[in-house]
């Protein structure tokens, strides 16, 4: 009788299983807890398919380069003063390359140098995504970038996912100084994986260190070592990342380089407003902005 009844339960846990593997497509990023979405996934982020891509931007500069054993792909606008400046862009779960084509377009208009990359097992990216991985990648990006632009300073910009990996990416070039990164913007940043998942979905058997199996993105954390000017921004209105999270990662990032918008209306995938975008590119071109602008509140939807 209790060999059957573990056999009802292990085929009970399998269905349960399944069935969270076929209603997890269907269902948008901004609804459900980020550790359930894509935890039984053989690809733990895994992004949308390759197929169906826009042909390149005209301009741009696509690559592929290696990344302990995974095959990343790079896309990278280089404006005249690329030697100067460059921003790396760390994008969100729910997006690849293909879905920030508006981003290249708005950079080349701004005359503004920038790259981006698809994570491993996103777009035409190859491998096992995992926080390991993930950073690992940006890192190696990041030593192209230097390897290419010897003398430019670069400044990191990652939303959401793309913020935790962008705050480790970060935090891994203070040991080993492989590129002169300039400023940073943490858009819709966490606490902490574990934290954002409890604080989402508290009752969710999900948000244990063992199910999380190494995917922390401790930002809180790392915050209190940035040494350049950093900018948060968050929206009050946001449901997946709740304004406390990133507040949190603000008050961690020592005083002297912490600047911060506080968007008033929309919420997690509606963020990126002209007013934003304009403010958070005057940022990382000037590598900061007056003291009197620390905190801007209330940017018009």
């Amino acid at each position: 009788m209790k060999s059957y009844s573990k056999k009802i339960l292990k085929n009970l846990r399998r269905a349960i299983g399944v069935l969270i593997i076929a209603i997890t497509p269907a269902v948008h990023s901004a609804d459900v807890p980020l550790a359930v979405k894509n935890l039984y996934y053989r690809c733990y982020y895994r992004g949308p398919s390759a197929s169906g891509e826009k042909a390149d931007l005209a301009g741009t500069e696509r690559v592929v380069i290696g990344a302990q054993g995974s095959k990343i792909d790079l896309q990278m606008y280089a404006s005249p003063t690329a030697s100067q400046k460059i921003i790396l862009y760390f994008h969100g779960n729910g997006e690849t390359l293909a879905d920030i084509s508006d981003l290249f377009i708005l950079a080349q208009k701004e005359g503004v140098s920038i790259a981006a990359y698809d994570y491993p097992c996103f777009g035409r990216s190859q491998g096992v995504p995992s926080e390991e991985t993930n950073v690992q990648a940006g890192v190696d990006v990041l030593k192209r970038i230097k390897a290419q632009f010897p003398q430019a300073k670069i400044s990191l910009w990652g939303y959401s996912l793309g913020a935790g990996v962008a705050m480790a990416v970060y935090n891994r070039n203070l040991t080993t100084q492989a590129a002169d990164v300039s400023s940073m913007v943490l858009v819709s940043p966490w606490d902490s994986f574990q934290k954002l998942c409890n604080a989402v979905s508290p009752m969710s058997i999900f948000c244990s260190s063992q199910k999380l199996s190494g995917n922390y993105y401790q930002l809180a954390a790392m915050a209190s070592q940035v040494n350049v000017p950093t900018m948060v921004v968050y929206s009050k209105q946001d449901k997946l990342i709740p304004a406390a999270q990133s507040e949190r990662v603000y008050s961690m990032i020592p005083k002297q380089f912490a600047f911060k918008i506080v968007e008033g209306g929309g919420g997690h995938n509606a963020i990126y407003t002209p007013d934003i975008f304009t403010s958070i590119l005057k940022f990382l071109k000037e590598d900061g902005l007056p003291d009197d602008s620390r905190v801007i509140s209330g940017v018009p939807n």
